[in-house]
């Protein structure tokens, strides 16, 4: 019985051995594809434009009653107070698996896009439907076309990592609708003429900016990130009638203050993640607490009112006042 053990004792030794050489063997032939596809590279820079109706080389006066006029601001004639309001447009962002920026363009210039990537392994496809029943339509998608589970063994080989740049007009309004994932993503809407707003993001970090106010308020902004750490600054500046942050699986950072000039409904939902909320001065809270004296102020102008609604489960959510 002895001898017995001995062998079954031996034969699984055997057979460990050649999971763990089989496991090797796997790593070699993966890291000898990763090396290939390294040095066989493609890697182009690529630049589209786009004109879009609307786009005009003189800055559109902002509607927002909060934003002083300066000696540089462009004074409207009487004609210009009636022209048409521009065509809007619905821009649609697809992108995954890289590194992406998203601003505005200098006043007059077209939406455009800047983008560095491997054209062996990446995928860059843009179209703009100027014929759309409700104004125009521009949809951007970057995606891998190679297998993604080589991408971490090609980065520490010293692969390049793609990088596009969406550069969006100030002088349209715009809907926006973005779904990102599986990368870091740098976001600043400040002074677009943006009206809706619908950010998807997971996996990966998120930085999203208004650091300007907008042409004008925004009527909804919904942001769902999930997987992911994200930053949320300014976010008064874009004055949204409706606010929605759904965040899940990460850390999350959301600024509530900025120049906020109507009333607005928020609401916070949080799940396995902690974070902070900061929030607004110069404004009426409801739903928290019982709410913040006003300042002194000899106007008789009452300002927004923001009604806030924040839920958390598996973390907590710190408020800061």
């Amino acid at each position: 019985m002895a001898d017995k053990g001995k062998s079954w004792l031996k034969y699984g030794c055997f057979g460990c051995l050649g999971l763990v050489a089989a496991l090797a063997l796997i790593v070699v032939f993966l890291t000898a594809i990763a090396m290939f596809n390294v040095r066989s590279e493609k890697v182009e820079d690529r630049v589209f434009t786009q004109e879009v109706p609307g786009t005009s080389k003189e800055p559109v006066p902002s509607k927002r009653r909060d934003i002083p006029e300066t000696a540089d601001s462009p004074v409207p004639s009487p004609s210009s107070e009636a022209a048409p309001r521009p065509t809007p447009g619905h821009v649609i962002l697809h992108l995954s698996q890289g590194e992406f920026e998203i601003k505005p363009a200098p006043p007059g210039e077209p939406l455009r896009v800047e983008a560095t990537y491997d054209t062996q392994s990446f995928e860059l496809q843009e179209s703009i439907d100027k014929e759309a029943a409700s104004g125009w339509n521009y949809r951007v998608d970057f995606r891998q076309t190679s297998s993604s589970l080589l991408s971490p063994l090609k980065l520490l080989m010293g692969g390049s990592r793609p990088r596009v740049r969406i550069l969006l007009p100030v002088d349209v309004p715009i809907s926006l609708e973005a779904h990102m994932s599986e990368g870091g993503s740098e976001v600043e809407l400040g002074g677009l003429w943006l009206t809706t707003a619908d950010i998807n993001f997971m996996r990966g970090g998120l930085e999203l900016a208004f650091r300007t106010p907008l042409h004008q308020p925004m009527e909804r902004l919904f942001i769902d990130c999930s997987m992911g750490g994200i930053k949320l600054s300014s976010l008064g500046n874009a004055s949204p009638r409706l606010l929605k942050v759904d965040h899940s699986m990460g850390g999350l950072d959301l600024d509530l203050r900025g120049q906020w000039v109507q009333d607005a409904n928020i609401s916070i939902t949080s799940s396995m993640g902690g974070g902070k909320v900061y929030l607004p001065r110069d404004v009426v809270i409801e739903r928290v607490g019982a709410g913040r004296p006003l300042l002194k102020d000899d106007t008789e102008v009452k300002p927004p009112t923001l009604k806030l609604s924040v839920s958390s489960r598996m973390g907590e959510l710190t408020i800061i006042d």
